[in-house]
């Protein structure tokens, strides 16, 4: 095989590590483990292996691939490097053909010039009686129903108003017998043999038109939410291998907690109107008003001594709920029968508790402790994975937390980058959980010395919200050099499309505070000069998974609490040394990160 990668039409040779691979031996040593029976290989590659290359020529060796990243900025740097400026040419000299799947709010709206995600389209408006003269319009618009034939709301289904929109093109399966007429119909095989037909109409909306490369692409690029969500549904194409990319993050988060707002869904059955549906729709709703009635336990109980458990079965066990497709019902029914998909086959060890939101809402929050279960799910429904990361979990966790028993480890460049230094400002303490509660003066000082003493542009991580001060305590204190933590949330509503990051990396701020720095977010060379930690990065023990972990398996939550504390720290460490030549100050106000290193 040869190695591939073009900027415009030079070739650009393989890279070659410290330990004297080459990208090129990489994927030969993946392939070679793929030949040999191994369905789950890691690459362990520190910043400036060149791992998004090394897949894609995996890709283009193995076939259909789909690659998975776990934040969109990472899946926006695939789209820009390698549908813009790099090109990957195949053994016949076609250029690999990569598809990057994304949400509807990246997309704007041919029909009406909006954003697809807007609620008042076609293929999103609800059907209810406030929106009855936008759905009357889109009736009439629509070529394939007449508007006498619809008495009242009731009748009205997504069929017969989104066709109004010759853009609109549903992903259906096969199961369920549907023809739309003007569209070509394009099938294609999803998970555990089943097969969805692509009902492609007009050319011209972006996100409609990006579902081709479940057909036509060679590799496709999800973001785990929606890798997951394509997962569960069996909707994502059968590829011949999966590629996951900081491959240590999307293992975490199938530890993540789902939330359902019970007073929110209680609310959206009410404005079901379909008569075949509401006599369910009342049935589930009277069941939430008994739920909501007992004394809710903040407590962690298993879900199955709940009537939770009975919630989340009627969804699962009525798929007349969402009809043909997602698109079909309201928003937040979908999501919440998402969360029974997602828990489906793990009911017997999945925990709840509930809680109340700041609107007095009744919250049940869900989570499993059994990843092993939730991993297997999503191998056993695809063929190959290659796990990519510079931080991947210890063996023992992948072994004893994730249930992996049989897995090959490939090392690509091993070797750090650049260079840390430790500056401290005199008045570090250890901010232990209970040190930190009983001397919020002395912590406050501590990080408000480390931001004074930076060498500026500054990246700031904030742990939690809690680490910064409120406006009484900058005043009580005298602390002006801080930022207030409600300013901090604030800045985060503003700016959400990451305009803070590019001013940072324009230079035209040189102090970043942020919650959400933590991968696919890069500050090389003279872009950062200093990093601060407002705390070490332990996991939140408030958190229901690590509670039900530490109460349930003691000596897995001490293999996984730890692991991922350093996994983070070394992740943190990444945004500031990105080559061989950065050079970056490390300060903060706890102790503790002084204590240890960046993973190797």
């Amino acid at each position: 095989m040869k190695w591939s990668l073009y900027n415009k039409e030079t070739s650009l040779e393989p890279l070659v590590f410290s330990n004297n691979k080459s990208q090129l031996d990489i994927v030969k040593e993946v392939l070679k483990a793929i030949k040999e029976g191994h369905k789950i290989i890691f690459i362990k590659g520190a910043c400036g292996t060149g791992k998004s290359a090394i897949a894609l020529n995996l890709a283009k060796e193995v076939g259909k691939t789909s690659i998975v990243v776990p934040v969109k900025p990472l899946q926006k740097q695939y789209e820009e490097d390698y549908t813009k400026k790099y090109r990957i040419l195949k053994n016949n000299n076609e250029n690999l053909k990569i598809t990057v799947i994304d949400g509807r709010n990246n997309h704007k709206c041919p029909f009406n010039s909006t954003n697809c995600d807007s609620k008042d389209l076609p293929c999103t408006i609800e059907i209810k009686e406030r929106n009855k003269k936008l759905l009357e319009r889109y009736i009439k618009i629509n070529p394939f129903v007449k508007l006498e034939n619809f008495e009242n709301i009731k009748d009205i289904r997504r069929k017969s108003i989104a066709p109004a929109c010759p853009y609109w093109s549903p992903i259906i399966p096969d199961e369920y017998e549907y023809d739309l007429e003007d569209s070509k119909e394009i099938s294609y095989k999803g998970l555990r043999n089943k097969t969805f037909t692509f009902f492609k109409r007009k050319d011209g909306c972006g996100y409609y038109d990006q579902f081709m490369g479940y057909i036509n692409s060679d590799v496709i690029i999800f973001n785990s939410k929606k890798y997951e969500l394509e997962n569960s549904m069996d909707r994502k194409p059968l590829t011949e291998l999966e590629i996951i990319d900081e491959c240590d993050a999307f293992l975490d988060n199938l530890s993540n907690e789902k939330k359902i707002n019970l007073d929110r869904l209680s609310l959206k059955l009410n404005e079901i109107t379909n008569k075949d549906l509401k006599e369910l729709a009342i049935e589930i709703g009277d069941l939430i008003i008994e739920i909501k009635n007992k004394n809710l336990n903040e407590e962690p109980v298993l879900i199955k001594n709940t009537k939770i458990l009975n919630l989340l079965k009627y969804f699962l066990n009525n798929p007349s709920l969402f009809e043909e497709t997602d698109e079909e019902l309201s928003e937040y029914i979908y999501k919440t029968y998402e969360i029974a998909k997602y828990f489906e086959n793990i009911l017997d060890e999945t925990y709840i508790s509930f809680s109340k939101n700041k609107d007095e809402e009744s919250i049940v929050t869900i989570v499993t402790i059994n990843l092993e279960k939730k991993l297997n799910e999503f191998l056993d429904k695809n063929k190959v994975f290659v796990m990519m990361s510079g931080t991947i979990h210890s063996e023992a966790v992948l072994r004893s937390v994730f249930g992996l028993k049989d897995f090959k480890v490939i090392e690509a460049e091993t070797k750090p980058n650049g260079s840390l230094i430790k500056v401290k400002s005199g008045l570090e303490k250890k901010f232990n959980h209970i040190f930190y509660s009983q001397n919020r003066e002395l912590y406050l000082k501590a990080l408000s010395k480390c931001i004074e003493i930076a060498k500026r542009p500054v990246l700031i991580h904030v742990h939690s919200f809690f680490d910064l001060p409120s406006d009484y305590e900058c005043s009580r204190y005298n602390i002006q050099n801080l930022k207030a933590r409600d300013d901090l949330k604030n800045d985060q509503e503003i700016y959400k499309k990451g305009e803070l990051v590019q001013k940072f990396k324009n230079k035209e701020i040189d102090v970043l505070y942020s919650t959400k720095c933590n991968r696919g977010v890069d500050f090389p060379g003279d872009m950062c000069n200093s990093i601060i930690f407002t705390k070490y990065p332990f996991p939140n023990l408030n958190s229901l998974f690590w509670k039900v972990l530490k109460k349930v398996n003691q000596s897995q939550f001490d293999l996984f609490y730890f692991d991922k504390a350093d996994r983070e720290y070394t992740q943190w460490i990444y945004r500031g040394i990105r080559s061989k030549d950065d050079k970056v100050e490390l300060l903060s106000p706890d102790l503790r990160v002084y204590y240890r290193s960046p993973l190797k």
